[in-house]
């Protein structure tokens, strides 16, 4: 009776897979570590509705470092002329029609825009 409990926590806990909904978060927090030594993310937001503390490790990392890196997780906290770095296809549809965009540049699922004016 106590086996199969055990069975399977042992099993989920070693199988070492990123579930399909949080692999996207994970590119953004590996392109935030691959940036953090350049001045590519001062004056940018990372977009996301996720809470997740590797990325807010490098908000903090690069704050200190007097580089101007922001989180925020809704649309409307967005402004025009701000550089914003998204992974979330959602979010990307919510900011196209909001917003006319120029895409800087684009990492695996990630891209960078800037937000050119309101539509």
């Amino acid at each position: 009776m106590f086996i199969v409990p055990v069975y399977y926590t042992i099993r989920n806990s070693s199988k070492n897979e990123i579930h399909k909904d949080e692999k996207k978060q994970e590119v953004l927090t590996e392109y935030a570590f691959k940036n953090k030594n350049n001045s590519s993310l001062n004056n940018t937001i990372f977009l996301t509705t996720v809470f997740d503390r590797p990325l807010f490790f490098y908000k903090y990392y690069l704050n200190e470092k007097k580089q101007d890196f922001n989180i925020v997780s809704s649309v409307n906290d967005i402004q025009i002329n701000s550089v914003v770095i998204l992974s979330d296809d959602s979010l990307k549809n919510c900011l196209e029609q909001k917003f006319k965009l120029e895409q800087i540049n684009v990492f695996k699922t990630v891209t960078k825009f800037k937000i050119l004016n309101k539509l």
